[in-house]
Parts: structure tokens; sequence; C-alpha cells
């Protein structure tokens, strides 16, 4: 039998193409990425793979004489796990390119009769992406419909993804099609974009008669390698460190697999939560869905509990195939992360044979002498007229694009320039030189090039004032006082300002810019100082903390601690509270006191702090690292005290019991600990709290003051002290 032909558009590995098995043959494919060109070609014959970008093809550069179009276009403006910008987005808008190319093939009568696209959930939250592309199949003379498939049904990975399946519209599918769609198929997101369908558009809309898979898919212990290929084990430091990420509920999970005796598999994804890096198991025989590998988290880690003992590694790139459903022969690359790229950003292999059985060979069977007749021109002219619409504001989007080029290019010389004026500044304060660059992006705003008349007055000094700086940062959020004048009257920002004026002029971007344009620029202008200058300033500001005289000591510290932490200061603020508590309530002896940065193994001490035969470990985020100090100190035979924050001591007294030391290792609250001894030393009296605490903060100050250089580390007293 004659093989069917394919186009596979955004190809990246090949894995459509896989998946639609030995009936069809590609005949034009293509990606813009060479790493997944180079897996491609690979496994494939290169003849027919072009690299390069979808929008330099035009449809009569493709072969005539194919059946169906398969188009997995960039999902990270759809994604849920991305920007959900839809698709006239940067990268998802690439849609619209591949799309020029079936109407180009539609008018000369040479458009595939079957149209497949692959994407993520995401599309069907983007309603207005949804009806577009709707729309735009509808514009081609094509019938459609979606189905939502998670490659969990064929293997042990939750994977969903739609399928909008596109049939010539002038054939007779209607023993392929239903009067509703098959339940496993239609989630609720599916079934609300639908509805959500304009009435034009529905006349269009088939519910695709695809059955439910009955077999088992494979099991998970078939996919995990016992010797794994391309990555290591963690070290046992590496391992307990994952569990420290973990809440309660999670190491709840890991214990419950350690007693049960049997050995288990686990997938782990590290994720944000609050503001928090957290390492998240699960342990139902189903990894969670591969993603592409930029940055750590998007790599999930295997745990394997055997007999007890925790293991863990990165997922191997074979596995990361098999879960994908690929063949053990099918080449992946030597770099871990272009293996993992290549399957991350793929679409499974069995999903696509289950569609390609069921349903897109029936309808490419259906088709075949319609594929090519170039007399078939349905009036659809507003749905044509409304696609090219849309396909231009994708236009739109590269132009936006240009911009963020330009804001890169204005960002790189003003980085050079900064950091040149800082290597002769006047007064050693750098205000005039961030509020000189301030001033002349505001005039960016409106002129370029910029004159010498259109930032320095006929009094040769630059176009600034205290309220246009006032008003620049107010857009950022800032709204305390950074200063008087804006730099006017100071010597050097005029040749500040002038400096960067020759820097910007002859970025040649700029000349041909709109004013929009030119005014996001100078804004990322204004950014970049605010968040390189203004709040570095800001931050060198000594801590300024509301003391309430009718809280208890511990809740005092506890809103020290967070005032704090606000700026990153938590830990070294800690760690000398602890210190300045000791000095007061021992008086007669010698509290050691180094910089929070100073490693205990630089001077040879066992912990933080060391009094008598008692070590102290201090900690706002306790870790795999301190309780293992913890441990030398039991095994060395110190009494070890780990001081942790409050939220936190439920964690700590996990980790220590992990590591089989928690009869020897006392864990108190950071918040107890120093704010109990206030209270007491002032026999619970708000007048002689008030001493004490000023007390604490002065010696707290006066250690901070004695061995670290940071200012912004020091506590303003209040004054209610």
């Amino acid at each position: 039998m004659t093989p069917l032909r394919f186009y596979e558009f955004f190809a990246g590995a090949g894995l459509a193409g896989l998946g639609l098995g030995p009936e069809w043959q590609c005949v034009w494919a293509n990606d813009i990425d060479p790493r997944k060109g180079a897996v491609y070609t690979d496994n494939f014959d290169k003849d027919h793979f072009y690299l390069g970008d979808v929008a330099q093809f035009r449809g009569h550069d493709l072969p005539n004489s194919t059946s169906l179009s398969w188009a997995s276009f960039p999902c990270q403006d759809l994604s849920l796990a991305g920007w959900r910008r839809g698709i006239s987005a940067d990268r998802s808008g690439s849609f619209w390119a591949f799309w020029r190319i079936m109407r180009d093939q539609y008018k000369i009568g040479s458009r595939p009769p079957i149209i497949v696209i692959e994407n993520v959930v995401g599309l069907l939250h983007q309603g207005d992406s949804f009806t577009g592309m709707c729309e735009a199949m509808a514009a081609l003379g094509m019938q459609f419909g979606a189905v939502v498939m998670d490659a969990i049904h064929f293997v042990p990975q939750s994977r969903p993804r739609v399928f909008l399946v596109a049939l010539d519209g002038r054939v007779d599918c209607g023993s392929l099609a239903r009067s509703e769609g098959i339940p496993v198929w239609t989630p609720k997101a599916l079934r609300d974009a639908y509805s959500q369908l304009p009435i034009h558009l529905k006349k269009y809309w088939r519910w695709w008669n695809l059955p439910a898979p009955t077999e088992k898919p494979k099991s998970l212990a078939r996919v995990i390698e016992r010797k794994p290929t391309g990555v290591a084990w963690h070290t046992a430091t590496e391992t307990r460190y994952i569990l420290s990420l973990m809440n309660d509920t999670h190491l709840m999970k890991v214990k419950e697999a350690q007693r049960s005796g049997k050995r288990h598999i686990g997938f782990i994804y590290k994720r944000m939560r609050g503001g928090q890096q957290r390492a998240e198991v699960r342990f139902d025989g189903v990894a969670g869905c591969l993603r592409t590998p930029r940055g750590g988290s998007s790599r999930q880690t295997v745990m394997i509990i055997e007999e007890g003992k925790i293991t863990t590694r990165l997922l191997s790139p074979r596995e990361a195939a098999r879960l994908m459903g690929v063949h053990d022969r099918f080449v992946l690359p030597s770099a871990y992360n272009q293996a993992y790229l290549a399957m991350g950003d793929a679409v499974a292999v069995p999903v696509v044979d289950w569609l390609s059985q069921h349903l897109v060979t029936p309808l490419a069977r259906l088709a075949p002498a319609l594929a090519h007749n170039r007399g078939h021109r349905p009036h659809l002219g507003k749905l044509l007229e409304r696609a090219e619409k849309r396909a231009s504001e994708w236009t739109l989007d590269i132009k936006r694009k240009v911009t963020k080029d330009m804001e890169e290019n204005a960002i790189a010389a003003l980085t050079r320039w900064f950091a040149d004026e800082k290597t002769h500044l006047e007064g050693g304060s750098d205000k005039y030189v961030v509020c000189a660059g301030i001033a002349v992006a505001e005039v960016l705003k409106s002129t370029f090039p910029i004159t010498v008349e259109s930032y320095i007055t006929d009094g040769n000094q630059v176009k600034t004032s205290g309220a246009l700086i006032k008003k620049a940062l107010k857009e950022f959020g800032e709204s305390r006082k950074y200063v008087s004048e804006g730099g006017r009257t100071t010597r050097g920002t005029r040749p500040s300002a002038e400096r960067l004026v020759a820097l910007l002029n002859p970025i040649s971007e700029l000349a041909n810019a709109s004013k929009q344009e030119r005014t996001a620029v100078a804004k990322a202008v204004q950014f970049w100082l605010f968040e390189n200058g203004v709040k570095p300033y800001f931050s060198r500001q000594k801590l300024e903390i509301d003391i309430n005289l009718d809280k208890p000591g511990s809740q005092i510290v506890a809103d020290i601690l967070e005032t704090a932490g606000r700026r990153t200061l938590a830990g070294p603020v800690a760690q000398h509270l602890v210190g300045a508590k000791l000095a007061i309530r021992y008086p007669e002896r010698e509290i050691e006191n180094h910089s929070y940065t100073t490693a205990d193994q630089q001077l040879g001490r066992p912990g933080d702090f060391l009094l008598n035969d008692t070590v102290f470990h201090v900690t706002v985020a306790p870790g795999p690292d301190v309780v293992g100090k913890c441990a030398a100190n039991v095994q060395q035979g110190f009494r070890a005290v780990l001081l942790v924050s409050e939220s936190k001591i439920q964690a700590a007294r996990q980790l220590v019991e992990l590591a089989g030391i928690q009869q020897r290792v006392g864990i108190n609250s950071l918040e107890q600990f120093i704010g109990q001894n206030v209270e007491e030393l002032g026999e619970f009296g708000k007048a002689s709290l008030a001493r004490n605490l000023r007390a604490l903060l002065e010696k707290y100050n006066e250690r901070v003051s004695a061995v670290q250089t940071d200012r912004s580390l020091l506590i303003e007293v209040p004054e209610n002290l």
C-alpha cells in the first residue's frame, strides 16, 4: 500500500511521525531549534528536514500531494506553567506563520485534507485563542473537532494535550463522528471552550468518535533503569537537602513508604510555594509531566526507597524517552539537557499512535480524491478576513520583540556607563549618577537623538529636580525620599549625563522607533536604575522596626525577624541577636563574635556559639548541612542545641529524626530563646521590658559593628524604648 504523505511542522525530535506509524511517510519537516534538529536527523531522513523559522517558508516551498499537515506549535505562551498570553504572543504566535502556509496552499488547491494541531491544555483556557484557531481552520474550508488526550492512558506519565483535528469540509465523516463527545476525551475545559464558540463556528464542529483504550499502560518498573545512564546518584547530603525542602505532608509520604518495607519509586518536582522553594513527591506510580530543562526546577528527580533506604537522582534521558513511549533504539543526544529538551518538548508516541489508528488514518482514507481540487472555493470571505487580522496581530508582537531588542541594547549601554561612573564617584555617593540617568531617560521619551538643549538648562545644569525623581520612582512603588534636588546642583551630574547620552545616541534602532517604543525603552532604563541604584541605597539603611510593648517578648523578636526577612537579612540578624542575648545573660563570659558569612570550618569551631560543652547552631532555614553539624557535635561528645524560627520547628524535628539523632539534639525556637530571656531579666514588667530590649538592640549593634561591614544589618533603636 502506498504510504500516506505528511508534513511535520515544529517537528522537534520527530515523535509525532514516530507515532503516526509505518503507514505514513514524512515528506517535509521543520524546526527552528538546531539541538532538536540534530536529534531529528540522527533518527530520520535528513533530506526532508529544514532548519529555520517557519515564517521564512511559503506554501509553494513544500511538496504537493500530502494527506496531512501536523503542527505541534510552541506552547510557552499557552502553558499553565508559562505566560498564558495566547496564540498571538511571540512564541506560540508562530501558529500564524504555519497557518499562512496552509492558506497559501488552500488558495492554489494543494492544502492537505487533514490538519492536526497539538498543544497544551492551556489553549482551552485562552478562550479567544481557541476560538481564533477554530476560525482559522474554518477559513481554510475545514470542519474540525478536538479531543484532550492524557498520556497517562498509555504510559506512566501525566501529560494531557489538546488535539484539534480538522478535515476538508466536503468530506462526509459521519462514520467517524458522533452527536456528543466521548467522556474520557472531552473534559469540562474542552466542553466549556466549545460552548464559547460563536454559532457560526459551531456548525463546523465535530465530536470525533475516538474509542477509549482498554489495555493498561506500561508500569513504572519497566521505565526506571536499575543502572541509569547519563546521571549519577545523589550524595547523602544532597538527598537530605531535598528532604529539607519538603513540607510535613510530603515528608509523611516518604516516612510511610519507608515503613512499608517495600520498594517504592517516587517522582519529585521542585516548585515555588509562598515564595519558598519546595520539593513535592508522588508515589502513585505516575511521573509528573516532563518539561523542557529551562532551570533546575523543570527536571524531575527520582526517589527510590528500598528496605527503608532513601536514594535520589535525576531522571535519566532514557527514562524520559520511555515515559514518552519512545523505543530504546531511538538515538538520544549524549548531553543531558539536550536529551531532556528533546523529550520534554515533544508529544507522547502512543497517544499519536492511538489517534492515528482510530481517527487520522481512517479520515485520510476517506479524503484522497479531495486533497488537490483546485476548483474548491467556498465563500468564506469573512472568516478568512478575521483570520488574516489575527495573523496580523501576531506580526505586531514581532514588532514588540524589536522593542525588547532596543531595550536590551540600551540596558547594555547603561550597564557599562553605570559601572564606569562608579569608579570615580564625587563625594562617595552614586545618587547623582542615578539622577542623571533618570533625567536623561525622561528626555528620551520625547526626543531622539538627545540634544544638549533637551537635557541641559541655560544655567548649565541637568534638567532634573527632586519632583522629577520622586515621580519616576513612584512608578516603581517607591515613595521614600531619595533626593531633594535630583542631583541638579551636584558638580558631577552634568558630565555623568553627557557620558550616558554619548552611549545612547549611537543606538541606531532608536532613530527609527516610534515615541511609544522609545518611552518603553526609557522606562526600562529608569527601572534598571531603580533596581541597581535606588533599592541598594535604601537597603544600606539601618533596619527600622516597630516595637509594641504590649506584645510578649517572643512576638517582639518574631516581628524583628520578620522585618529583617523582608530584606533577606533574617539569618544574620538571628545569629547576632542570639549572640547579644548570650552576652547580656552571661556578662562574665566572652561570647564569641564572628561575621555571618564566616564558615565554622574556617575557625575550627563546632557551631555558632559554644558555652562549656554545649554547641548552639542558629538558622532560619534548617537543612541537611546544619543537621549534619549537629550529628558531628554529638559524635564528638558535645551537647547540641538547634535554634530555628518558630515556623521551622516541625521541619527541624523531622530532619533530626531522619538523621537518627532526635534524642541527642535540643530544638528551640529563636523567638522563645531570645524573647523569654528579655522578659525574665525585666521581671515581666513593661518598663523594664523596654529597658532590656534597648540593651539587647544596643548590644546587638555593638557586636554587628565589630564584625560586619554591611550597615543594613544595624537596627535603629525605636524611640519608645
